[in-house]
């Protein structure tokens, strides 16, 4: 594995016990993308990468006696991404730290968690500019990657979630145990649940007789042995999108992270910048430039205008 290459998390772990260490660990702890996602070193804050889009494959293979093979090139696209500055301002009233120390850790935690939400969701949508291309932008955007998503409804009626849904979203990736990853919103988590059982889902064969008694209401949180991650704040929330379309529809996201897969690249561990008490707050900025880097076709795929609905 190259150098550096490394989740923020693991990253966070190997340094020296100290308040910064506090803060990066929390920040990389709050969702499960961020402890996923490996990281790579990128010193001067862009990170260069290739994409074979087609092998060579109908010429240059065979050749005649005193003949010559044909000449052949691989079609390969160049990338280049630039990174985005995340993190945030943590604040704390010095009343509230002089009035209820015990508090303190508390609110910070909370206000650290919350910027990791923004990066988490700027992950699979974010549109560019200030914040990360996320997923949705790579997939709507880059011909390379046209075909990886599916369309389960149309953009004016989303359809149901089937079984058969995931399989052709599995088929569109490359899937490496413990790197691949399902993500949902928290509805549609649940429908994979209600899937796995085979209750009479219109559409989709019912196999609840597969399983024994001593199974009922038992999921592994999986489909095909890739774990389905339902994407919500600590609140429950939805972190993914629920209005597309029809404005009752969500996308589901199909994700294999690997330093030549889908990566994160960063110029350095993330700052923990403590400001001067300019005014009645104690704070501190965390910073971080970081990115993302779809490296493959099939790192990436996605189900689209899936209906909202149990």
């Amino acid at each position: 594995m190259p150098s550096g290459a490394m989740t923020l998390l693991e990253a966070a772990k190997t340094m020296p016990r100290c308040h910064a260490r506090d803060v990066i660990g929390t920040y990389a702890s709050a969702y499960q993308p961020m402890m996923a996602m490996s990281l790579l070193d990128a010193p001067g804050g862009t990170y260069p990468w290739n994409i074979e889009n087609e092998l060579p494959y109908t010429t240059g293979g065979t050749r005649n006696i005193d003949g010559s093979y044909t000449e052949s090139r691989s079609n390969i696209s160049p990338f280049v991404e630039t990174f985005k500055i995340y993190g945030g301002q943590v604040k704390i009233d010095r009343a509230i730290a002089t009035a209820n120390p015990a508090k303190v850790p508390q609110e910070i935690a909370s206000q650290v968690r919350a910027r990791a939400r923004i990066w988490t969701k700027d992950l699979f949508e974010g549109a560019g500019g200030t914040a990360l291309r996320g997923f949705e932008d790579w997939l709507d955007n880059e011909v390379l990657f046209a075909s990886q998503t599916v369309n389960v409804g149309t953009a004016s009626t989303g359809s149901v979630l089937l079984t058969d849904h995931l399989d052709q979203l599995l088929n569109k990736i490359k899937i490496s145990p413990g790197n691949t990853f399902i993500y949902t919103s928290n509805t549609l988590g649940m429908r994979a649940n209600k899937l796995s059982r085979g209750t009479n889902v219109s559409g989709d064969i019912s196999f609840q007789n597969r399983y024994s008694p001593n199974q009922w209401g038992m999921y592994n949180g999986s489909y095909g042995g890739v774990p389905i991650v339902p994407l919500v704040d600590g609140k429950g929330t939805d972190i993914l999108s629920t209005d597309d379309g029809d404005g009752n529809s969500s996308a589901v996201y199909a994700v294999t992270y690997g330093p030549e897969l889908v990566t994160g690249f960063q110029m350095g561990m993330p700052a923990v910048l403590p400001l001067s008490d300019a005014s009645v707050y104690n704070y501190f900025d965390l910073e971080w430039y970081v990115g993302m880097a779809p490296q493959a076709i099939k790192s990436i795929a996605r189900l689209r205008y899936v209906a909202e609905t149990l």
